[in-house]
């Protein structure tokens, strides 16, 4: 009976390991994915930035274009 006991003691506390690193790996694993999604976001707004500056500056090249029309007409 003390062997059994014994043994059953054993399992847990390799049970109890083994959770602990599952547990250790899941929380890295969605560290990870936080992080990505911040990158994600992060990219997001750096090509939104791009996109507002390149309208910008083809609108107002488009915009010194007609005016420039307009003057020669």
């Amino acid at each position: 009976m003390e062997k059994e006991v014994q043994n059953i003691s054993e399992r847990n506390k390799k049970l109890r390991e083994e959770l602990r690193k599952g547990e250790a790996n899941q929380f890295d694993s969605e560290l990870k994915l936080m992080k990505a999604a911040i990158d994600i976001i992060e990219l997001k707004a750096n090509l939104l930035d791009k996109e507002t500056a390149l309208t910008k500056h083809f609108g107002t090249e488009r915009n010194l274009e007609f005016r420039t029309q307009q003057e020669r007409q």
